[in-house]
């Protein structure tokens, strides 16, 4: 951008994953969103470069701008935030004209562009109160970008300043509607579980189940496990709306929550866990996962404080529908073993 360009005004663009999930026909909403700068750097983990989202809360900054819109496929391509000359917005773009230090990389810092993100804060998007639909968001490097408008002379330009990296992930807005049971608890998001009574896996919404498993005793020195398995009871209606899926997947994760890989046996086989029907009592329906090798490889490894094996349970292929599974009761791990005397 040459020196003598002079700022018109600038937008923020994200493009829509082609995933709703709301009333889109019989009496559609408007749908807002507004659009924050941040006042203050999420958490960064430093062990791996990149920034952790849903471990800590978010600082709001300055509010930039909002868009509303119906539901609607033809509104459902691209939303486009007009924003203000702010002060920062005119700031960041002389930067930009000048090749500021802050667009170069890091040499001593373990996140690549601290300077620019030291700088920059971050943006938040945050759904109006009212809003009724969950709308999946693309996170495709093109999907997601600050647009500065100008002009050289007569000619109108505008250069797009991208905001993503990553081509694998998907961010979904909340739903602040007050929601009626069981899914009250939900409404505030760092209760844990043994306050809220509840647990749940959703694919749109992006909720899963975490599990944090106990190491073995391991006391009694003779003593060989013969099955191990994990009991969870959903709740059950007589005529659901939507069925329970027939088995959750099971993937490893660690204390920022992130998403790891399949659990195996020692089979190579994935954990899954696997719904069963009690023909006489719905009540006692039940997903039940066997960890019977995997438990047994457990008994053999060093058990270290706070390191105990964390899992999210979740849909099958990480489905976006709005197939869910929820929890009122706490987990059973049932240990079944020998123990012999010498």
């Amino acid at each position: 951008i040459a020196a003598r360009i002079k700022l018109d005004s600038v937008t923020f663009h994200f493009k829509f994953g082609n995933k709703l999930w709301g009333d889109t026909i019989s009496s559609p909403k408007i749908q807002t969103f507004d659009l924050y700068r941040l006042s203050e750097l999420p958490y960064l983990n430093t062990e791996k470069g990149e920034y952790i989202y849903n471990v800590a809360p978010i600082a709001w900054g300055d509010s930039l701008g909002r868009v509303s819109f119906l539901p609607k496929r033809a509104n459902m391509k691209e939303a486009e935030f007009k924003l203000g000359n702010s002060d920062f917005l005119i700031d960041l773009f002389e930067k930009m004209k000048y090749e500021d230090p802050i667009f170069k990389p890091s040499a001593n810092s373990a996140i690549s562009y601290f300077k620019f993100l030291n700088y920059f804060k971050g943006l938040a998007i945050k759904t109006s109160e009212d809003n009724n639909c969950i709308i999946g968001i693309s996170m495709l490097p093109d999907s997601l970008f600050m647009r500065f408008h100008y002009h050289d002379t007569d000619e109108k330009q505008y250069y797009d300043l991208k905001l993503l990296t990553q081509s694998n992930a998907y961010q979904y807005n909340a739903i602040y509607t007050q929601p009626a049971d069981p899914f009250k608890s939900l409404t505030n998001q760092r209760i844990p579980y043994s306050e809220n009574d509840i647990a749940i896996t959703q694919g749109m919404s992006g909720y899963m189940i975490k599990l944090i498993l106990p190491f073995p005793d391991i006391k009694e020195t003779y003593k060989t496990v013969v099955k191990a398995e994990i009991e969870l009871k959903p709740l059950v209606w007589p005529f659901p709306d939507i069925t329970l899926p027939s088995s959750l997947y099971v993937y490893s994760t660690n204390s920022y929550n992130e998403v790891g890989s399949i659990v195996y046996n020692s089979t190579n086989n994935p954990i899954v866990g696997k719904y069963v029907v009690d023909s006489e009592n719905i009540d006692n329906n039940r997903y039940i996962f066997d960890i019977t090798d995997y438990y047994q490889n457990l008994i053999n490894t060093a058990p270290i404080p706070g390191k105990e094996p964390q899992f999210l349970l979740t849909l099958p292929d990480m489905t976006n529908s709005f197939d869910r599974v929820i929890i009122k009761e706490k987990p059973i791990l049932r240990v079944y073993y020998a123990s012999y005397k010498d």
